[in-house]
Order: structure tokens, then sequence, then C-alpha cells
């Protein structure tokens, strides 16, 4: 077995790239992954000790993969402990907008063979950017209506409202905008942007841009990749696309 501490994490997802390629994402997912041990502390994760869990920090799966939920409140609240009961309100937030949106396996097998045909997949092919906008689009329409219902967004506003207090009156216009969102049991498009707005400028973790990578199919998770280290790791092969 390959224990990922000895891998820094871009080696982990070259790793996990390079088993996509070789074996396509169902495979590699089913039979390759467990192959992976990740060694948890006594207490780290609530579980015993020399339990066997998958590092999902790799950016490929989306939330049909695993319990996205309990991953949240097992592992990153422990992590990042001055946002705890935000990371676990929030879990909860995550968990039904991936059962509402993330695409199952065959799902996105079926799209791949639509964007099959013997061309490469490059990333301004626009079909894919079609991919990602129609992505963001229903994370946005789902975060509309699952937010103002939860607990998560009683404590998030509550933590907005407490670093705008630091601002001065450069900040009240932000606040206003909190403080109408109060009342209202659906918000608006423009109202989720400016809570992503605001969460950019205040926090130092973007919740509402975490969720995309797990509600979305998981080839743009790749793509996302891919961009971001400059193909170092090789082309990037399903049983039906490929990249370059």
């Amino acid at each position: 077995m390959l224990n990922w501490r000895s891998l820094s994490r871009r080696s982990f997802i070259r790793v996990a790239a390079t088993g996509i390629a070789a074996f396509g994402i169902e495979t590699f997912i089913k039979d390759v992954l467990p192959l992976i041990r990740v060694d948890i502390p006594s207490g780290a994760s609530g579980g015993e000790i020399g339990a066997i869990k998958i590092d999902v920090h790799n950016h490929v799966f989306n939330g049909q993969d695993l319990q996205i939920g309990r991953f949240l409140k097992r592992v990153i609240a422990l992590e990042r402990p001055e946002y705890a009961d935000l990371i676990r309100t929030f879990a909860d937030v995550l968990q039904t907008l991936v059962w509402a949106l993330a695409p199952g396996g065959s799902q996105e097998m079926h799209r791949l063979g639509e964007l099959d045909g013997g061309s490469l997949l490059t990333f301004d092919r626009a079909d894919v950017l079609a991919d990602f906008e129609r992505a963001d689009q229903n994370l946005t329409g789902g975060l509309r209506y699952v937010l103002p219902r939860s607990e998560f967004f009683r404590l998030y506003r509550q933590e907005l409202r407490r670093r705008l207090g630091t601002r001065g009156q450069l900040a009240s216009l932000d606040a206003s905008r909190l403080a109408q969102m109060d009342q209202e049991r659906i918000l608006s498009t423009d109202e989720v942007e400016t809570l992503r707005n605001l969460e950019k400028k205040l926090m130092d973790i973007q919740f509402l841009d975490f969720a995309r990578c797990f509600t979305r199919y998981r080839y743009l998770n790749v793509y996302d990749l891919a961009k971001t280290y400059s193909y170092q790791y090789g082309d990037v092969r399903s049983p039906r696309v490929r990249l370059e």
C-alpha cells in the first residue's frame, strides 16, 4: 500500500492523475484508491487507530464519491478549529447540495461520450466551458434555496457582520445588504454573489466556492488541476477523453 503521508500534496495529485490516465475514472475510484492508506492518529477523526481512509484532498472527487458531510465534520473542522462551528453546520448544507446536484458515474460517462469525437478537449472548448457555467448556475440556484433555511446561514451572517464591524463606515452598505437577507426565504442570484464577494474579502476560507468541485462533473475538476499545475503530470485520459 502507498502511504500518502510520504507524498507532498502535489505528488498525491500526480498519483491520482496518473491513476485516472492508466485505469479510467470509474476503475481508479473503485479498485485503485482503496489501496492508498491514510494513517489517522488517535482521536483525529473520531475513529479507531489504524482506520483506513481515502485522502479526498486531491480535488478530483465530487460529492457522489464520498460522504462529504462526515468528511467536513470529522476532518476539516478539526484542521480549522477557528471555523469549526461554521464548518460543521456547512457540512449539512453541502451534503444537501451534492445529493441534488453532483453527477453520478453513469451520468458523467454519458457526458464524456457526448464530448468525444476524436478531438482534444482544450480549455477554450465551448461545450466544456458551458459545463462549467451550467454547474455554477446550478450551484447558485441550490444555494438560493438551501442557505436561508440553515443554521449555517445564521452563523455565517453573524461572522460576516463581526468582520465587517472592524471596517468602519466603508462596510455599512455590505452590512445593510446582509441585514436584508435576514428575512429572505429565498435569496436572489445577486445576493448569493454578494455573499461570495464578502467571504472573499473578509475570510480566508470560502465556503460557497468550496462547494463547486463537489457539485459538478469530475472531469471539470481534472481540468482545473491541469490548469493549476500547468500539465506537469502530462496527459490526463479517461476511457473516452484526453486532455493535452
